[in-house]
């Protein structure tokens, strides 16, 4: 009966050559590195894109749907309003056509719809308050988010109707309203407060509040600001993360200084200000931010793709068949700077140096490896990086 030289490996043992470490041969050693996808870089809201494609090639539409969740409340207005920034920076562009993300996208948020899938929280109240002064995108998003860190949120809007220039702004052939309305329901019932009718003239009628969010875009203006926060035709300064000069008080949205175009943006915006906040309201400190290196489309190994022509996703329908199309048109992800489990380094390496742990999941026996690059050239995606010994 055979043995395996090493565990996963999958060359039987060969004679006596086990007892020879040619790992001392080696200058070079490969290293497992997942990277940044230009999508994930190119998302406003931050949604993991590439994740959220792996799960839907493979069928796994409630688990893409709880990635997708995770970063964006808002999925099926984001995929239809959307202006996809993170199409247009897809490598696949360069190759064939960019990926149907925002397609995509729309196809989850209405399934999630369809099937009634809750969002739900995992952490235990805190019993702070925060109020969101907004409804639009950027205070739905806060407020969701806040909720789901398990604060008391409530809303105060101008309006008579939730959705600020979502619910009025945006022509009903674009954004359906009656998606527009379940999509809000199914966050509101999270369990935050809405007022609607309800415009916050002076920020001391909120003194109540442990934190608030300001995002009441530009239709009404800003409300009358406490001293320390500086205000700039018309918008307030923030950092990164919608803080201001007071430290109780953060911004987003239209309202700030820097704002973009798009209700993506606008959902970032409100998501990075509720990471703020909770950590504010938790005398945490901020997670440190690195500039992201996106992975470049001549570092991906085309000889392992084919050309094949992108899959429109039809509107309005979530059948068994168009499930079908969005697998299909998830496959052609390449997948950038992020293992995937497609085992060419596990299948080429001629020592058997490479060590299968799981179904994405790989180490190097460094005792055999030679260091001769194979693994590392064979990658399709960019993922095994040599460098230098010592």
């Amino acid at each position: 009966m055979s043995s395996k030289l090493l565990p996963g490996a999958v060359i039987d043992k060969p004679g006596s050559s086990v007892d020879y470490l040619t790992g001392g041969w080696r200058h070079l050693r490969p290293i497992y590195e997942n990277r940044t996808p230009p999508c994930n870089v190119g998302c406003p809201v931050g949604n993991d894109v590439q994740r959220i494609l792996y799960l839907v090639k493979d069928g796994k539409f409630r688990e893409a749907w709880e990635v997708l969740k995770e970063t964006n409340p808002l999925p099926s207005v984001c995929g239809r309003i959307c202006y996809h920034p993170c199409e247009r920076v897809c490598n696949r562009r360069k190759f064939d056509e960019p990926l149907a993300i925002h397609e995509i996208e729309r196809f989850l948020g209405d399934l999630g719809l369809r099937e009634g899938w809750i969002k739900k929280s995992s952490s235990p109240p805190t019993g702070k308050k925060v109020a969101v002064v907004g409804s639009g995108p950027a205070g739905i998003a806060c407020a969701y988010h806040l909720t789901l860190l398990g604060h008391r949120v409530t809303i105060f809007e101008a309006l008579e109707v939730t959705g600020g220039m979502m619910a009025v702004g945006i022509a009903e052939e674009r954004l359906p309203r009656e998606i527009l309305r379940r999509e809000l329901s199914s966050i509101l019932n999270l369990g935050m407060e809405i007022r609607t009718g309800h415009r916050i003239e002076n920020l001391d009628e909120l003194r109540e509040y442990d934190a608030v969010f300001l995002a009441p875009g530009r239709m009404f203006g800003l409300p009358q600001l406490p001293q320390g926060v500086a205000v700039e035709h018309g918008r307030v300064k923030i950092d990164r993360w919608g803080r201001t000069g007071r430290k109780e008080l953060f911004v987003g949205g239209d309202a700030a200084v820097g704002a973009r175009r798009g209700v993506a943006w606008a959902i970032g915006s409100g998501r990075k200000a509720a990471i703020a906040i909770d950590k504010y309201l938790r005398d945490e400190s901020l997670p440190q931010v690195l500039e992201p290196q996106p992975v470049k489309f001549e570092e991906i190994n085309l000889d392992y793709f084919t050309f094949s022509p992108r899959v429109s996703i039809p509107e309005g329908s979530i059948s068994e068949a168009v499930g079908r199309m969005v697998e299909i048109e998830a496959e052609r992800c390449f997948s950038c700077g992020v293992c995937n489990g497609c085992n060419n380094c596990w299948f080429y390496c001629p020592d058997a140096s490479i060590v299968k742990l799981g179904e994405i999941e790989y180490e190097v026996n460094y005792d055999y490896c030679k260091g001769c690059g194979i693994c590392a050239n064979e990658c399709p995606r960019g993922v095994i990086r040599m460098v230098e010994e010592g």
